[in-house]
């Protein structure tokens, strides 16, 4: 399939007649910008590919023994068809194991996406684990 995009986030939408099983077919996940305007698929892999573009805040905190990265990102990815939901998100990744390792948050717009990420931040350098 040499020029095919292909980015995995697919989902299926019951009642649509396809092929296969009858009763759901594939459809590609909605897109959006960061200013939360919906994009086109290809439009979209551009914009992911820019590292730039992607990257909303990284940042280090240790608590408990643990060194963590806090990472915020914009997906571009939406849950819903006719809005950006969740299309950023906060994860937490850690060198050693802890529960919390891979623990994320999404958001619906960049002001909330930064806001979540400093509360994150806050709590973690507080000696408390986000919930």
């Amino acid at each position: 399939m040499s020029g095919t995009i292909y980015d995995g986030l697919i989902r299926t939408v019951p009642g649509v007649v396809p092929s296969g099983d009858g009763k759901t077919a594939p459809v590609a996940m909605p897109r959006f910008d960061r200013d939360g305007d919906r994009i086109a698929y290809l439009h979209w892999t551009e914009l992911v590919r820019r590292r730039e573009y992607r990257l909303v805040a990284t940042d280090y905190a240790s608590i408990d023994g643990h060194r963590l990265v806090v990472h915020t990102r914009w997906t571009g990815v939406s849950t819903d068809p006719d809005a950006p939901v969740g299309i950023f998100e906060t994860s937490l990744f850690a060198n050693d194991d802890t529960p919390h390792d891979g623990w994320s948050r999404k958001y619906d717009a960049i002001a909330a996406a930064v806001s979540g990420h400093a509360d994150v931040l806050d709590d973690l350098r507080a000696g408390r684990w986000p919930a």
